[in-house]
């Protein structure tokens, strides 16, 4: 394979290969299982000088897309069973705050009654993005169209989806992902221990059992910042990774798309009917097929439970 792959003819990367590669791999991503087979396989010693210098050549011709955050657009997956209203900006405050309190209640029903062998096997939830029900946007490419459509990590095999504009004021806070600095400093900024809920998930992805599990705490965040950003080069060299926040405590980037934005506040929607857009089946594109009128519901709600027990101690930086 090393061979195969060092005979590669660098001069033929295109912008089409480069997004299919793209495309796929994010389709392929799954952060609560173990590596599979070509995963196990691109992590072989023998390849990591070859693909470096396969990707290097990507960089280097510039063949992934930058991605316009300027026309940044929202994509709603329309179901039968689910409505999927529009977000409502101004409810944002709401959503954190009570992700907040049942991600700690979750995760101290989790220390009590869930074995620590991190092999256990009990999955939860596995991702570490912000909350459902924010304003999350994606970069606009003129010639592929929204990037949420196709990058969708382990996707349902969506067809159809509604658009529409997101317009950020030009005043927002926005932090964005490009190293594992940035996102070890939300962790530190708000961490959020997740080592119970989060344990076996991330110990079968990352292959760490031996560290405490972090994640930002999303609502404090957000007393700081108006959005979050993970750009494509942080999606690229970051999801996945076991990354050290303190010695011992280590945080996953798991669950995001390349170039989201979840937005806390700061921003609008457009008021214009969004714009149906399917994938084409022969071409396997995403095309703009028709404008519907706006969709109407109610704001994102979240089903409260009671507090249960204690919450376990807070992890804080060494002294």
């Amino acid at each position: 394979m090393a061979s195969a792959v060092a005979e590669v003819d660098l001069s033929q990367i295109t912008a089409d290969a480069a997004w299919t590669a793209l495309v796929a791999a994010v389709d392929a991503a799954a952060y609560w299982q173990p590596p599979g087979g070509e995963d196990a396989l691109a992590a072989a010693p023998e390849l990591a000088g070859v693909l470096g210098g396969l990707a290097q050549a990507v960089c280097d011709t510039r063949a992934l897309p930058e991605g316009d955050h300027k026309g940044s657009t929202m994509v709603i997956w329309p179901r039968d069973d689910d409505p999927t209203p529009w977000p409502v900006p101004a409810a944002a405050a709401t959503i954190l705050q009570e992700w907040s309190a049942r991600a700690r209640q979750h995760e101290a029903i989790a220390a009590r009654t869930w074995p620590t062998d991190p092999a256990h096997g009990v999955s939860s939830d596995w991702w570490s993005t912000p909350p459902h029900g924010l304003v999350v946007s994606t970069p606009n490419d003129p010639a592929r169209g929204p990037w949420g459509l196709a990058c969708v990590e382990d996707g349902f095999g969506e067809e159809v989806a509604r658009v529409a504009p997101v317009t950020v004021s030009p005043s927002a806070r926005v932090h964005a992902i490009s190293t594992a600095e940035d996102w070890v400093a939300l962790c530190r900024l708000a961490p959020l221990e997740v080592t119970a809920s989060k344990r076996s998930d991330w110990f079968h992805t990352t292959g760490r059992g031996d560290v405490r599990w972090v994640i930002p705490d999303w609502a404090a965040v957000a007393e700081e910042y108006d959005a979050v950003q993970l750009t494509l080069t942080g999606y690229l060299d970051l999801a996945g990774r076991a990354l050290e926040v303190y010695p011992g405590v280590g945080s996953v980037i798991a669950g995001w798309n390349p170039g989201e934005t979840y937005h806390f506040g700061a921003v609008s929607i457009g008021a214009e009917p969004p714009v149906v857009w399917r994938l084409d089946d022969e071409s396997r594109h995403w095309k703009p097929a028709a404008v519907t009128s706006p969709p109407r519901g109610a704001p994102h709600r979240v089903e409260h439970t009671a507090a249960i027990g204690l919450i376990p101690a807070p992890i804080h930086a060494p002294p």
